[in-house]
């Protein structure tokens, strides 16, 4: 029988008792810790007294009380955990439903017990991608918003959508007076607009980067001359 690479911990929100010990017992036997609650207020008190939970699989009728959709949006609120609902119904309202509140999707109930786990590993393996790319991210963030090089990202209108602390320090502007202007707007003379923009432009149409050599006058009156990438 397979088993689970690691044990994690699994709150299955059920309000049907039947059902509910048949998916833990099913589940255990592959390998989870399985808490189960049978409303979606006990689901938020389960957070409350132990957020070591690493997924959640929410019954989206859930009787009296929150459903697994509003449950499950209050959970997201404060944690960052993927959610994996579980319902009778397979119409297009169902799956629309669920997409707008998680990324992970839903099993069909009474769907067996290698269909559950097979789809419980793939969320797993999402989650942790997913987290990867936003720590790379936050990494990049780092490096970007303390490295002394003047760093800008363009849209296609050649107007900064972003500029890091570097170039807004050198050029004595904040962000907000930075962000959306044309070069133009922001007092550059003619021939320096003409060469980024038709630079900028380039690059945007080919994918090709490219370097130019370029007069930036700071902040501080100091005229400097020296190269910039340019790239998608």
């Amino acid at each position: 029988m397979a088993t689970a690479e690691v044990q994690k911990s699994i709150l299955l929100v059920e309000d049907d008792a039947i059902v509910a010990m048949s998916e833990k017992t099913a589940l255990e036997e592959y390998g989870y810790a399985v808490c189960t609650v049978n409303s979606g207020e006990k689901a938020i008190q389960a957070f409350k007294e132990a957020s070591t939970f690493d997924l959640v699989l929410m019954d989206i009728n859930l009787g009296q009380g929150l459903d697994g959709t509003e449950t499950a949006k209050l959970i997201l609120m404060d944690q960052d955990i993927p959610i994996v609902f579980l319902s009778s119904h397979t119409g297009p309202e169902t799956v629309e439903k669920t997409e707008k509140i998680t990324s992970y999707g839903y099993v069909v109930k009474n769907s067996s017990i290698t269909v559950l786990d097979a789809s419980i590993k793939m969320v797993f393996k999402l989650f942790g991608a997913k987290k990867q790319m936003a720590q790379a991210a936050e990494q990049f963030r780092a490096i970007v918003e303390n490295t002394s090089d003047c760093i800008v990202r363009y849209n296609r209108e050649v107007r900064p959508v972003y500029g890091n602390p570097s170039i807004l320090t050198a050029l004595g502007i904040s962000l907000e007076q930075f962000v959306g202007k044309s070069h133009r707007e922001l007092g550059f003379p003619e021939n320096w607009c003409l060469l980024w923009d038709t630079a900028i432009g380039g690059v945007f149409q080919t994918g090709i980067p490219t370097t130019i050599e370029s007069e930036v006058v700071l902040a501080r009156g100091e005229l400097i001359k020296k190269p910039f990438d340019l790239y998608i």
